[in-house]
């Protein structure tokens, strides 16, 4: 119950008197959407509530885990979809979050809600967050010169993070999977043979690479890093070029063999 009262400008007021009943939807509704900050590695332990329908004998429903959406909220995320609940977490039949986050990120995580009709239930979609603590730092900004056509090998390093990180090319570009063929290999390393046409007839050329690595926890780090891209040298000491054409190196110069076959030619004329 709760009471409304009015008045005017005149200072004439009225008062009433009014009761409000909340029910319980006919039909099964969700009513938790988000959970959350969580802190990565504590231990959680949250009812989640749903509404309507028929309750079961216990009083409760019946809960289980769908899917989970890993959301792209900041830079270096990629949205990924996975079956399991978010990492360390799980839900229980009569609807508690337990378990200890051993993830960072954003997650979707998609749990059916059944009453006791027998149906198929309802999909929850709950909001979970594990802020991050920024443990994750590519160090890297240049690495080893490359020489077209040659086998090329270079680790990248970071500072932080727990247990074995992974390496990728960040953003759309595909510079180093599609230009100079090269990518990361499950060491880390990263590998190839990058191709001479890529030069386009330059000597060298500079590439500009937005890298992506993470942990095993999550951890994101994004960093950009410059690679040089060179011709290789021939015996002259000159950059190989992918053109057409001819090219005389070593030897003696052209003038003197000039020279010396006119002197040849004169001497054949002499009586």
């Amino acid at each position: 119950s709760f009471t409304v009262r009015v008045r005017d400008k005149a200072g004439l007021q009225g008062a009433a008197e009014f009761s409000l009943v909340v029910a319980s939807p006919s039909s099964l509704t969700c009513v938790t959407r988000q959970v959350g900050p969580l802190t990565f590695g504590e231990h959680v332990e949250i009812p989640v509530h749903a509404a309507g329908g028929r309750r079961t004998d216990s009083g409760t429903y019946v809960w289980s885990s769908v899917d989970t959406t890993w959301l792209a909220k900041e830079i270096g995320e990629v949205t990924e979809f996975h079956r399991e609940p978010p990492p360390g977490l799980q839900i229980t039949d009569d609807g508690v979050i337990l378990g200890k986050p051993t993830a960072f990120g954003s997650f979707l995580w998609t749990v059916n809600v059944k009453d006791a009709s027998g149906g198929p239930g309802v999909d929850c979609p709950i909001r979970l967050d594990v802020p991050r603590d920024r443990g994750l730092t590519v160090v890297t900004r240049r690495l080893p010169t490359a020489v077209a056509g040659r086998p090329y090998r270079a680790t990248l390093e970071a500072i932080g993070g727990d247990g074995t990180l992974k390496w990728s090319e960040f953003g759309g570009s595909s510079v180093l999977e599609r230009q100079l063929q090269l990518e990361f290999d499950t060491a880390g390393n990263l590998v190839g043979t990058p191709p001479l046409s890529v030069l386009e007839g330059e000597d060298a050329r500079e590439f500009a690479v937005t890298v992506r690595v993470k942990d095993q926890h999550n951890r994101i780090g994004v960093g950009v890093v410059s690679l040089t891209l060179k011709a290789p040298e021939t015996k002259g000491g000159e950059a190989a070029k992918e053109e057409g054409g001819c090219q005389a190196t070593g030897g003696a110069p052209l003038s003197w063999i000039a020279s010396l076959l006119a002197l040849g030619w004169l001497a054949r004329r002499r009586p």
